[in-house]
């Protein structure tokens, strides 16, 4: 009977160890996912992934055979470091162009209108089609004057074989995201919190530097897929720019530090990326905080002082888009940049079919006075460099 007792006994023992056993393995399994969840390099890849995902998915999914667009672009300077004719000449400059793009049959055609002080300034059509190109000066010259783009070494052909299509850049990109990663050990991220966000910093110095930079050139040297979109657009073999980065990398003794950060909040979206980086006790760190996907604010330091900040908003609205661009300078200059956009993409496009041109080396001597004088009765030409020649003869006195 004790015998029975014992045997139970031990094996009711076994039985709790076993589920002991188990429980820690059960624990441990998700406790390693967990941790591997909570990795800081995971982290700081995702966070990155997550937010090119959303802008990504914000774009126009259909393949693109065609696009018509309308863009103005306008300048606006103010410092008290510029002359103020030197502002006026940028802040009276507008830029308007249009493009109507035939992918599938290579063709494209560009009207510019340019203006200054609300006066037409130099205006003008380039239009590319059957590999060649024309070009056609409004109120200057009356002709299409044409450039062959296959005659001579020194100009560009216009080949489709060499035009990198929407599955080439996603290569690129695929690929050097993985290069990257590859390159990246886990020793080299830390985590911490800052302001009730989450930060991932990656620590680039002397001791990994060229460990990174060879890392990521034997990825892509080893890649098929990178190697051939590469030298589809490039006169030189990716193995021999690899042999020469390796080269230089070789001679690199001293490194500055540079700590790049992202900070993300409590749903990993990203929120913030800041660079920093020090140089004989002088600290450079730039900020970017990301307000949305369309709202960035920018800002430089020099040792803890906001030296330069920016901000480039995005509008869409009637499917107009606005974007604004602004730089600033403490106490020394502000900058801003406005760009107006309207562009249709698959539907019908206009690219007039050139069939009187003219080339330019047969333009007369008489043809060439004509281009002279209709350029010198151009009123915004004429305005714009009376203010040069001002400006000129002011910095003589």
């Amino acid at each position: 009977m004790e015998e029975k007792k014992r045997k139970s006994n031990k094996k009711l023992t076994m039985l709790i160890v076993a589920l002991i056993l188990a429980a820690i393995c059960t624990f441990g399994y998700f406790a390693c996912q967990k941790i591997k969840k909570n990795d800081a390099k995971e982290k700081f890849i995702n966070a990155i992934d997550k937010l090119f995902t959303k802008v990504k998915n914000e774009e126009i999914k259909e393949e693109i055979k065609t696009l018509s667009g309308d863009y103005t672009i306008t300048m606006n300077v103010s410092s008290r470091f510029i002359d103020q004719q030197i502002q006026d000449i940028i802040n009276k400059l507008k830029l308007n162009f249009k493009l109507d793009l035939d992918k599938e049959n290579n063709k494209f055609n560009l009207n510019l209108n340019t203006t200054y002080d609300n006066d037409k300034l130099l205006n003008g059509k380039i239009n590319v089609q059957d590999n060649n190109i024309y070009v056609f000066l409004t109120d200057i010259y009356t002709k299409w004057i044409k450039v062959d783009a296959t005659t001579t070494a020194t100009t560009t052909n216009i080949n489709t074989d060499t035009l990198l299509t929407e599955e080439d850049y996603k290569v690129l990109a695929t690929e050097i995201k993985n290069a990257l990663n590859s390159s990246f050990k886990k020793n080299y991220f830390t985590q911490t919190t800052e302001n009730d966000l989450n930060k991932y910093t990656l620590t680039i110095d002397k001791n990994n530097a060229k460990a990174i930079v060879n890392d990521v050139l034997t990825y892509l040297e080893n890649s098929k897929d990178f190697i051939k979109v590469y030298e589809k657009v490039s006169t030189t073999k990716f193995s021999d720019e690899v042999k020469k980065a390796k080269a230089e990398t070789k001679q690199y003794t001293e490194i500055d530090p540079m700590l790049i950060s992202i900070y993300t909040d409590t749903n990993d979206d990203l929120k913030q990326v800041a660079v920093e980086t020090t140089t004989n006790d002088e600290t450079v760190k730039l900020v970017m905080e990301l307000v949305n996907n369309k709202n960035i604010k920018i800002t430089i330091y020099n040792n803890d002082t906001a030296m330069i900040s920016g901000s480039i908003e995005e509008t869409n609205e009637n499917n107009k888009k606005t974007i604004n661009l602004q730089v600033s300078m403490i106490g020394m200059f502000t900058a801003k940049l406005k760009v107006e956009s309207n562009t249709k993409y698959n539907e019908s496009v206009n690219i007039p079919t050139i069939t009187d041109s003219i080339e330019s080396d047969e333009i007369t001597e008489e043809e060439s006075e004509t281009i002279i004088t209709n350029l010198l009765n151009n009123k915004g030409f004429v305005k714009i460099m009376e203010a040069i020649e001002n400006y000129m003869n002011k910095e003589e006195i």
